[in-house]
């Protein structure tokens, strides 16, 4: 039982570690902007090109 916790603690800290481009300020501005243009892109071209008639 010990030696799972151990593990488990061992991999949990090894993880802390990395870095999460969300942790930033700058990371999730930037991460938001390109998915808000992705998805403006992807629905203009599901809709009929985007172009207003």
């Amino acid at each position: 039982m010990f030696e799972y916790h151990a593990r488990r603690n061992r991999m949990a800290m090894e993880g802390a570690n990395m870095k999460n481009p969300l942790d930033s300020l700058m990371g999730t501005t930037v991460l938001g902007v390109v998915i808000t243009i992705f998805h403006i892109i992807y629905m203009a071209n599901m809709v009929g090109g985007g172009t207003a008639s």
